[in-house]
C-alpha cells in the first residue's frame, strides 16, 4: 500500500469526531484514540453489520480487586510466551449511509479459539493491555461508563458512571489509579484529566482544562500515553492537523507544555524527549524530538511512515517504515541505526493500539506486521512477529491457536 493512499483528501469539518466517516486509509495524522480507531474500523465492517455478533456481556468479578496485579506479570520474552496473553481488536458497525453506530471490541488470548465480543457505543474507548487487563469506556450520550476487563477470568469491575464524558483514560504503571480526560457533556469543553483510586474514593482533578484553541482549532481527539519509565504522562490534544502536549509529573504534580505548532501525533515519551510526528496532513511525515527540558525540536527522521516506540532488553527503540519499503530502527538516545528487511513486501507496521485499533503485549524487542497495518490474529497468513534485533521472523498464526 502506497502512502500516498494515507493522505486525507481535506481538512475534516469542525464537528464532534465521532461523526467522521472517513476510511481506514486516509489516517490523518494528529487524530489519534477515537477518531483514528473510527476511521480504522470504518473499511473492515459490513455496512449495518459489523465484525462478530456481541456475546452476552461479561459477568461481574466476584470479588473484584482493587489493583490490577497482572501489570508486574513478566512481558513475554519470545513468541512461545504469548500462550494465554491476551490480544484485543475494535472493529465498527455502519448504518446503510456509512454513519459510524457502534463498535465491538473482541478479545481473545493467543493459543485460544475462544473469543469474547463486547458491544461498545460510538463514543467509545479501549485501551491496554495492563498486564493481562483492558481498560474501556463507553457513553450512551447521558453517561460515560468506565470499566476493568480481566481477561485471565473473564469478568469486569465496574469503575465508574460519570455524568461528564470520559473521552479517554488510561491505568497506571502500578495497577492502582485510573487516569481520566473529560469533556462537559452539553458545552464539550475541557474539563481536564483527572485520577481515580482503584481502592475507591472520589476522583481528583489533577491537569487543569486546556485553554485555548488558536491556531490549533477545535480538538478532535485526546491521547493519554505513559513514559518508558512510567514517571511521567504525556496528554496530547490534536485538532485536524496540529497537536499539544502536556506532560504530567506524577510524583510532583508539576505540569509542563512541550513543543511548539510544528507538532503531529505522538509517538513516544523517552529518555527525555517527546517523540511525535510533524504537523503533516498525512504519510511520509518527518519524526521530531523535543527536549522536555527546553531547547529546540530536532528532526530524527526525515520521511517516515508508519512508527512506534519499542522496548527492547537494550533500551527504547524507534521503529518506522522508510521509503525504500524496509523498517528503519534506531535509538533515540544517540546515532545508532540499523534497516530491517520485511519478510513480505505487502507487510505494514502495525502501530500502537491508539492508531491501530487492537493490540497485544507482544515480546520484549518484537514488533507485529500485517497487511492492514492491524493485529489479526485469527488471519493465518499475517501477521507476522520480527525481532528488532536481527530481523527473525514468526508467523503469529503459529501461536495464535
Amino acid at each position: 500500500m502506497p502512502w500516498s493512499a494515507l493522505l486525507p483528501p481535506s481538512d475534516p469539518p469542525e464537528e464532534e469526531p465521532f461523526e467522521m466517516r472517513e476510511s481506514r486509509w486516509r489516517l490523518r495524522l494528529g487524530l489519534s484514540a477515537l477518531v483514528v480507531l473510527a476511521a480504522a474500523t470504518a473499511a473492515s465492517t459490513s455496512l449495518g453489520a459489523g465484525g462478530p455478533s456481541p456475546t452476552a456481556g461479561p459477568p461481574d468479578c466476584p470479588e473484584p480487586s482493587r489493583t490490577v496485579a497482572s501489570v508486574d506479570a513478566p512481558v513475554p520474552t519470545g513468541p512461545d510466551d504469548l500462550v494465554r496473553e491476551p490480544w484485543f481488536r475494535v472493529d465498527g458497525t455502519l448504518s446503510a449511509d456509512g454513519a459510524l453506530e457502534g463498535r465491538t471490541l473482541a478479545i481473545g488470548r493467543f493459543g485460544s479459539t475462544e473469543r469474547r465480543t463486547i458491544a461498545l457505543a460510538r463514543e467509545s474507548f479501549v485501551t491496554g493491555p495492563f498486564g493481562h487487563d483492558l481498560l474501556y469506556g463507553s457513553d450512551d450520550g447521558n453517561r460515560s461508563r468506565l470499566v476493568l476487563f480481566d481477561t485471565t477470568r473473564d469478568c469486569i469491575v465496574e469503575l465508574g458512571d460519570e455524568r461528564q464524558v470520559v473521552r479517554q483514560a488510561t491505568l497506571d504503571p502500578s495497577g492502582s489509579q485510573v487516569f481520566e480526560h473529560r469533556l462537559d457533556r452539553r458545552s464539550r469543553a475541557d474539563l481536564g484529566v483527572f485520577r481515580r483510586p482503584l481502592a475507591g474514593g472520589v476522583p481528583d482533578r489533577v491537569m487543569a482544562p486546556l485553554a485555548g484553541e488558536e491556531p490549533y482549532g477545535v480538538t478532535y481527539s485526546t491521547e493519554l500515553a505513559w513514559s518508558v519509565d512510567g514517571g511521567l504522562l504525556a496528554v496530547q490534544a490534536c485538532g485536524a492537523r496540529l497537536c499539544r502536549t502536556r506532560i504530567l509529573d506524577v510524583g510532583s504534580g508539576a505540569v509542563s507544555m512541550v513543543g511548539g505548532p510544528e507538532q503531529g501525533e505522538l509517538i513516544g515519551l523517552v529518555a527525555g524527549r517527546l517523540v511525535t510526528y510533524g504537523a503533516c496532513a498525512g504519510l511520509p511525515c518527518p519524526i521530531l524530538a523535543t527536549p522536555l527540558a527546553g531547547g529546540q525540536t530536532s528532526v530524527i527522521a526525515p520521511a517516515a511512515g508508519l512508527a512506534l516506540l519499542a522496548v527492547t532488553l537494550d533500551g527504547a527503540r524507534i521503529v518506522h517504515e522508510t521509503e525504500d519499503g524496509d523498517l528503519r530502527v534506531f535509538d533515540p538516545t544517540r546515532a545508532d541505526e540499523r534497516v530491517l528487511a520485511l519478510p513480505d513486501g505487502d507487510l505494514r507496521l502495525v502501530p500502537r493500539a491508539a492508531r491501530s485499533g487492537g493490540g497485544a503485549r507482544l515480546p520484549g524487542g518484537w514488533i507485529a506486521l500485517a497487511r492492514d497495518a492491524r493485529l489479526n490474529p485469527d488471519d493465518d497468513e499475517t501477521p507476522f512477529l520480527i525481532r528488532i534485533e536481527d530481523g527473525t521472523s514468526w508467523r503469529l498464526a503459529e501461536v495464535a491457536r
